[in-house]
């Protein structure tokens, strides 16, 4: 059995990526916020469409955190046998590959 890697990462800087593909992630996330900051602000208007959006991209940034954090704390359970996970566990949580 090879060398286990816990790769997988929500953060865009973490990921090995070709720097157009960075560019078509960044184009694409621009995008999409545009378009949800136009329709809140349509639906919701300038002050409370502005909040709304803030308030999701907040939101977005702390369930990316929050997901990083369990991933690490579980990294180090498993690497230090503190909790017994199983092999589906590792593929869901961990995202484990053999390199």
């Amino acid at each position: 059995m090879g060398l286990m890697h816990y790769g997988y990462s929500f953060k865009i800087d973490d990921l090995d990526l070709t720097p157009q593909g960075r560019a078509e992630i960044d184009i694409e996330r621009e995008r999409l916020t545009f378009i949800l900051r136009k329709c809140l602000l349509q639906e919701l208007g300038p002050g409370l469409g502005t909040e709304k959006l803030a308030n999701i991209l907040l939101a977005i940034a702390s369930f990316v955190d929050i997901a990083e954090k369990r991933r690490n704390y579980l990294e180090v359970c498993d690497l230090m046998a503190t909790i017994n996970l199983s092999s589906l566990a590792k593929s869901v949580y961990l995202k484990q590959f053999d390199l």
